[in-house]
């Protein structure tokens, strides 16, 4: 017979009892703890000291296994009973029911009587909902950006405490911020969120989208709530998607990072990071800038951001001045017009922040339809003539381009 402590003996008798007759249990979801915790009533490292105990008196032996949602490097998968001759019963009776005790006087006033109603204050309602929490975090802090504010995660977990308790938190991080990406990690650890890296996927885009689907489908069992941050038109017009949410009788809720300025944005000394793709919108702001004021005498960067915007531009206005596109449609009729040297220097996705960028300074102004919304250059914005009068960076000989020393 071997002696226990009373908690841990309580603890072992309930463990025989949820094992069973197989006196097994797994789970490669998200670990036996996650389980546990909401059978026993305990918090995560109260049920970790308890197992590690019994694995050392010899009563279980714990199984590990890879860790399937991103939080540390492996989980406890099962639980095996190698022995049940532990402590006495009176002792594990005594555990599961203590003696009360006598009661206490207090001065401490009494609770609130209840309301109208007949109801206790919220405060003494039932347990709130979980949620999980998962941020398209490219999209996200361009987005912020452009709003004029820098994104945080810390902000935005005192935002998302309203839909309820997170039991789980993501960024899903496109392999384009692969050059920043320890202070990425840096700052989204520090606002407890797991940073995970998404491969590149089919024609020059990132997985980001497909993989933040499916962790979402496999975490639709353990939580009441999804909370996506991102302003991603695509994934919130995904009929398909949310309809797979809501069937399980779950809510699905989108952050709107545009609107939410004041309550996302970060403050002074908060660690952040900014993807590429963000400077790469301000450069190319900064290049339109220099043709609309004409300014020739530019540094090597500036140089190569500026004959990319007259190429792009020009490609752009023969495609869109044929037929109406969608920005998708423009952005991939205008890659294939470009030279390979641009090609080689450039990406899709640097194409499409400076169209972007010639949008939201309405030199390539969109036209709303009822069946969708198509770009047609702007004849009445400035930027043409200036364009033409700028010279014709794509020919080496005619560039008025003269680098700083």
């Amino acid at each position: 017979m071997i002696k226990l402590a009373p908690r841990e003996a309580a603890f072992a008798k309930w463990l025989v009892e949820l094992c069973g007759a197989e006196k097994r249990f797994s789970d490669n979801g998200v670990g036996i703890i996650f389980r546990f915790r909401a059978g026993y009533k305990k918090n995560d490292s109260t049920i970790r000291s308890l197992l590690n105990a019994l694995e050392a008196r010899g009563i279980i032996s714990i199984g590990k296994g890879p860790n399937a949602t991103g939080r540390g490097r492996y989980m406890f998968s099962s639980i095996k009973i190698l022995r049940e001759d532990f402590t006495d019963p009176v002792l594990v009776q005594k555990a599961i029911a203590p003696e009360p005790r006598p009661a206490k006087t207090s001065n401490t006033p009494p609770l609130p009587a209840p309301s109208g109603n007949g109801n206790l204050p919220d405060r003494q309602a039932g347990p709130k909902q979980t949620m999980a929490i998962l941020i398209d975090f490219d999209n996200t802090v361009i987005s912020a950006t452009e709003a004029g504010y820098t994104f945080s995660p810390k902000k935005l977990n005192e935002y998302c405490r309203k839909f309820g308790v997170a039991e789980f938190r993501m960024a899903f991080l496109s392999p384009r911020s692969r050059g920043d990406i320890n202070q990425h990690a840096f700052q989204l650890n520090s606002a407890g969120f797991d940073p995970v890296i998404c491969p590149m996927y089919i024609k020059e885009k990132d997985s980001v989208d497909e993989i933040l689907k499916e962790k979402v489908r496999q975490l639709l069992k353990y939580v009441d709530v999804i909370v996506i941050s991102t302003a991603d038109g695509d994934m919130k017009k995904d009929a398909r998607f949310e309809n797979q949410v809501l069937d399980q009788g779950k809510k699905l809720e989108y952050v709107d990072v545009k609107a939410l300025a004041r309550e996302l944005a970060g403050t002074e000394g908060e660690p952040c990071g900014i993807p590429s793709e963000s400077r790469r919108y301000a450069g190319f702001q900064s290049a339109i800038d220099i043709i609309m004021s004409g300014r020739c005498t530019l540094n090597q960067t500036e140089d190569i951001n500026v004959k990319f915007v007259c190429e792009a531009y020009d490609a752009a206005v023969m495609v869109a001045e044929k037929r109406e596109l969608s920005f998708r449609e423009l952005v991939q009729a205008s890659w294939d017009r470009l030279t390979d040297n641009r090609k080689r220097m450039f990406r899709p996705d640097d194409l499409k922040s400076l169209l972007s960028a010639l949008n939201h300074k309405d030199i390539i102004k969109s036209h709303p339809t009822p069946r969708f919304t198509y770009y047609k250059p702007n004849p009445s914005h400035q930027f043409p003539a200036k364009r033409a009068t700028y010279g014709d960076h794509s020919k080496p000989n005619s560039s008025r381009v003269q680098f700083q020393a």
